[in-house]
């Protein structure tokens, strides 16, 4: 049984294992209601809250992804393989979300979009960052330095410069343009919007866990 029913609030997210999954457990514990994207023959994703998502929906995400992670997402784009669709599928975790809860490996290489192996957390916040998405806030928990971080919508620049990188879709020349993180203290961190996503690595280790169980107590 949930401590108590908060099911005005939506958590938004993928249900993917590691942090999708532990968000998503905190949600239900908590009474939250849970939407957790999904596309046909996904095999890894929560049960609580899953929207398969048709050819239709997912390809609504392909202008947004294209112009906010560049040619990251061309090589994929069109080929009807998974890797397409679980970009498009973080692209719809953050459509509606008002603020956003990352857990990632490491706030340093994150949003770099020429590597060859990208977080699917750093594809959400590009797009929430780049696009029309009306997400307020950004949290960013980083299991490297066990730190959080903030990013606010026109706040101007301010903490630290993150460096997001991605190459350019008709030019194929690589573009640099810059993020700017505050530090914030863990208590400051919480759910507020009664619309946020909860995101992150699959590699979650046992900071990032206590970081989402806290955040949950905290909020509820």
């Amino acid at each position: 049984m949930p401590v108590q029913a908060n099911d005005k609030f939506i958590l938004y997210s993928g249900g993917a294992v590691g942090a999708d999954t532990l968000f998503g457990t905190n949600a239900q514990w908590y009474g939250v209601t849970e939407q957790n994207y999904s596309f046909r023959g996904d095999k890894n994703c929560r049960s609580r809250g899953r929207i398969i998502l048709d050819e239709a929906q997912l390809k609504l995400a392909d202008e947004d992804l294209l112009a906010a992670i560049g040619n990251a997402f061309k090589k994929y784009h069109g080929t009807g393989g998974s890797s397409e669709k679980y970009w498009q599928r973080n692209w719809h975790q953050v459509q509606k979300a008002r603020e956003i809860f990352a857990v990632v490996k490491d706030t340093k290489t994150f949003l770099d979009f020429t590597k060859t192996r990208i977080e699917g957390a750093a594809i959400g916040i590009a797009v929430a960052v780049k696009t029309k998405a009306e997400c307020k806030r950004i949290y960013v928990y980083d299991q490297a330095s066990a730190n959080w971080w903030v990013w606010k919508r026109n706040s101007g620049h301010w903490g630290i410069e993150v460096n997001y990188r991605k190459t350019d879709v008709n030019t194929t020349q690589e573009i640099s343009e810059k993020l700017y993180f505050e530090e914030i203290e863990e208590d400051h961190v919480k759910i507020i919007e009664t619309d946020f996503a909860g995101i992150g690595t699959r590699e979650i280790n046992s900071k990032g866990i206590e970081a989402i169980n806290s955040l949950f107590k905290r909020s509820f």
